[in-house]
C-alpha cells in the first residue's frame, strides 16, 4: 500500500496507511457544547510511517492551488502537529471506522484502538481560502501490536479471576 491524493471536484481526497488512533473519544462520540448544545466530533492520528504521510499531505495542499493558504501546516489551528510526543494530526469530523472496504462492516467504538488503518481525509478550501480537513473513513488493515498490557497491573487468584493491585510507586516497572 502506498499513500496517495486524488483531485476532486471541490478539494483533494487523501489516502493515508499505517494510521492509529491517539485521541479518539470524540471522533466517535461527540463533544456537546454545554452552551450552545452543539455536536462537534474531533481528534488525533498518528502515523508509523510520518514521512511519507507529511509528503503526501503536502502534495494535497498543493494540488489545491496555489491561492489556498496552507492552514494544514501552519496557522492558528495547526491540523499537522510534530511536538515532543511525536508527528500527529488532528482531524474535525466524525471518522466512521469500518473492518472492510466495501464499509460494510464496522468497528466497534471500544475497540477503534486495536486496528491499524488506512485513513481517507478530505481537504477542501473554505470561503477565506483556507484549508478545511475532515476525516472522511478509515479502514482497518490490520490488529495493533502496541496495544497496553493491562496484565502488568494485575495478578491471578485461585479461582482464575483476574483482581487489581494495589500499586505504589516502586513497583512500577517504568
Amino acid at each position: 500500500m502506498a499513500n496517495k491524493a486524488i483531485k476532486m471536484d471541490r478539494g483533494v481526497a487523501v489516502r493515508l496507511d499505517e494510521v492509529y488512533t491517539t485521541n479518539e473519544k470524540h471522533l466517535v462520540s461527540p463533544y456537546v457544547d454545554a452552551n450552545t448544545g452543539a455536536e462537534r466530533y474531533f481528534g488525533s492520528v498518528k502515523f508509523l510511517q510520518p514521512k511519507e504521510a507529511k509528503k503526501t499531505m503536502q502534495e494535497a495542499v498543493k494540488m489545491l492551488g496555489s491561492e489556498v493558504q496552507d492552514t494544514v501546516f501552519s496557522g492558528q489551528y495547526p491540523k499537522w502537529v510534530e511536538d515532543n510526543y511525536g508527528t500527529s494530526m488532528n482531524i474535525s469530523g466524525r471518522l466512521k471506522f469500518y473492518t472492510d472496504t466495501s464499509c460494510t462492516k464496522t468497528v466497534p467504538d471500544l475497540d477503534i484502538r486495536d486496528y491499524i488503518y488506512s485513513l481517507e481525509v478530505h481537504l477542501t478550501p473554505t470561503k477565506d481560502n483556507q484549508i478545511f480537513l475532515r476525516g472522511a473513513r478509515a479502514i482497518a488493515v490490520r490488529k495493533s501490536e502496541g496495544r497496553y498490557n493491562d496484565e502488568l497491573f494485575e495478578e491471578e487468584t485461585k479461582d482464575g479471576n483476574l483482581t487489581p493491585i494495589d500499586i505504589v510507586d516502586d513497583d512500577l516497572p517504568f
